[in-house]
This record gives C-alpha cells, sequence and structure tokens, in this order.
C-alpha cells in the first residue's frame, strides 16, 4: 500500500521562496521524484511561519523511498543543489492514501496528534465515530488521516489529520461550535496537540 509522506523544511537565513532560483531547483526536486516512483509531490507553505514549508508526496512504499531513492544519485544530486538554501526539520510517512487528502482546498491544516501510551485504539474508535462532525464543517472539502509509521518512541504513537478550509479562521470558527464540543472527545486519548495551516505553493 502506498504511504504519504509528510516532510517539513526550513529556508536558510536569507533564502527566499520568492527567488526564482530557489523555485526552479525545487520544481526540478518535483520532477526528479515523481520520475523515481510514478507518483504526484506537492509543496506547501506554512501560514503561522512562511519560513517553514512542507512536501506532500506519496511512495509506493516506506522501503521504496528509504532504502532507494534516499541514497539514490539522484537524490544526492537535490541535496547538494538546495545545500546552503533548504533545512529539511523532518520527516515521515503517514498510513494514509493521497488522493484522499484535501489537497486543491485555499488551506489545509495538518494536526499531529501525540497520542498517550496505549490510547491507540481508544482514540481510534473515538475518532472514527466523530470525525463526521469536522467532515460536515469542512464540506466539501476534505479530511482525511492516518498513523505515523516510523515511531519516535516505542510507546510514542502519533495521528496525523490533514482537514481542509477556506481560511484558517473558518477552522478557528468550528472550535466555537456545539460540533467541536463532540470532536473534542479525541482529546481523552491525545497528550500533546500540534496544528498548523499552509497553502498550496505555485512553483
Amino acid at each position: 500500500m502506498a504511504v504519504t509522506e509528510l516532510a517539513q523544511l526550513r529556508l536558510e537565513p536569507g533564502a527566499s521562496l520568492g527567488d526564482p532560483s530557489l523555485k526552479s531547483k525545487l520544481v526540478k526536486a518535483t520532477k526528479a521524484m515523481e520520475s523515481f516512483d510514478g507518483h504526484p509531490f506537492y509543496w506547501y507553505t506554512q501560514i503561522e511561519d512562511p519560513s517553514i514549508f512542507y512536501i506532500v508526496g506519496s511512495w509506493t512504499s516506506v522501503q521504496r523511498h528509504r532504502q532507494e531513492w534516499l541514497p539514490s544519485a539522484a537524490n544526492q544530486e537535490l541535496l547538494e543543489l538546495l545545500s546552503g538554501l533548504v533545512i529539511v526539520d523532518w520527516m515521515f510517512h503517514v498510513q494514509v492514501a493521497q488522493d484522499q487528502l484535501p489537497l486543491d482546498a485555499p488551506v489545509m491544516a495538518i494536526g499531529r496528534h501525540f497520542i498517550k501510551p496505549g490510547a491507540h485504539v481508544g482514540f481510534e474508535e473515538t475518532f472514527r465515530s466523530v470525525k463526521h462532525h469536522v467532515a460536515n464543517y469542512t464540506a466539501p472539502r476534505g479530511v482525511a488521516g492516518g498513523w505515523r509509521v516510523e515511531k519516535e518512541a516505542e510507546d510514542q504513537e502519533e495521528w496525523v489529520l490533514f482537514a481542509g478550509w477556506p481560511d484558517a479562521a473558518k477552522h478557528s470558527e468550528f472550535a466555537e461550535t456545539p460540533a467541536f464540543k463532540e470532536y473534542a472527545r479525541i482529546k481523552d486519548f491525545v497528550e500533546r496537540l500540534e496544528v498548523k495551516h499552509a497553502t498550496k505553493m505555485d512553483l
């Protein structure tokens, strides 16, 4: 089953996403990744901090990405090309199909849910029962999530949720609704939550 790659990157001091030279390098990186495994890749800029941006892509498998692409000559060339311009903060894979993600939404919220130890089943069952509350509010934009494949620690599981919104303010409005109070039942199983908003980059 294909997995979704989520990577957070950060601009080095002095670098700018408005620089045509950097954009052309990101275009080259996109084409190289897409031709290697045949899946589309997208870039998103974080609204809260525009110096941070994301790769949202798809790989046939984690092995295909980590053991074949990462050490490949093509990837090493790209790393050299982007050296001094971009830093990779983190990268992992999520068990969700890319075609389920709200990639065409004006704003995509990326929510990292750090689950309490032993709460995997409780979270999953509760999320399944309350997901419709947020899905109804974001409609016709989608909501999709999945478990992080590579755990930071054996007892640390993470659920990543992608939700489409017209803007970040609409997401904040949802937090004031009765539907959110029902949806917030998932908090009983969550140790920590990080939510950021991002817009698709025009390359």
